[in-house]
């Protein structure tokens, strides 16, 4: 029995046999599809939390703006682009970002575009590339829920 045993030793068989490399190639595929989704996700995290921060960033813009002025600055209706923004310019939102609207609230609690009477708040809604709403709404204390319509 021994004798067998050094045998076996001495021969020494190099190489891999077909059915081990068909394991090893099994478990690379199976790695492979579970770890290629989870990365496809992480994109579109990676523009939700761009629209998030847009829609803040916007927020902090009206605000400063109204400390300045006693009125929130508006895009005014139809208008799109950045010329669409007015004194918000300067201000260029992300490549992820689809769309950005930004509506005031009147003395009565009304959505208007006009930035003469938006003087009790705004409403931000701020489209990401991976079709989610972001909507910052001062009057409900900043950034709300997430969703697949505009809110304001």
């Amino acid at each position: 029995m021994l004798a067998r045993f050094r045998k076996a030793m001495q021969e020494e068989e190099q190489g891999f046999t077909l059915i081990e490399l068909l394991v090893v190639i099994i478990i690379i595929g199976i790695l492979a599809a579970v770890a290629v989704p989870v990365f496809l996700n992480q994109r579109k995290k990676g523009w939700d939390a761009q629209a998030q921060s847009d829609a803040k960033n916007l927020s902090t813009i009206e605000e400063t703006y109204f400390t300045d002025n006693n009125a929130y600055a508006l895009v005014a209706a139809g208008s799109t682009g950045a010329a669409a923004h007015g004194v918000l310019s300067d201000y260029n939102p992300s490549s992820t970002i689809a769309t950005v609207t930004i509506k005031g609230y009147d003395s009565t609690g009304a959505i208007t575009t006009t930035a003469a009477n938006a003087v009790n708040g705004y409403c931000i809604d701020v489209k990401s590339k991976s079709g989610n709403y972001y909507t910052w709404d001062s009057s409900k204390g900043g950034l709300q829920a997430v969703g697949t319509a505009a809110k304001c």
